[in-house]
């Protein structure tokens, strides 16, 4: 138990210290945890007066993953993601 939480813990100091993602994610996986923290929260309380969808592709663009997602699968529905706003060679954004 030990080596397991030592591993997360690892991984968890690099994405936080490091703003990257980790390298073995499902961007579908991470878009839908975006999507629903925005919600939890409260769209009404997001940074800049963004929408779900807009703090969701700026979440990824920052993580830099994701970029050729265009949905997000929610339940039975799926909503249209804005188009990434990095290129193939820029840096992730920064926090």
């Amino acid at each position: 138990m030990v080596a397991i939480a030592r591993k997360l813990l690892v991984a968890v100091w690099h994405i936080l210290t490091k703003g990257v993602a980790d390298r073995h994610s499902n961007a579908r996986q991470v878009v839908c945890s975006f999507f629903a923290h925005a919600y939890k929260v409260g769209v009404a309380n997001l940074p800049d007066g963004l929408s779900a969808k807009e703090f969701t592709r700026q979440q990824l663009d920052r993580l830099g993953i994701g970029e050729e997602l265009t949905q997000i699968p929610w339940g039975s529905k799926t909503f249209k993601l804005p188009p990434s706003r990095k290129t193939a060679n820029a840096p992730p954004l920064s926090p």
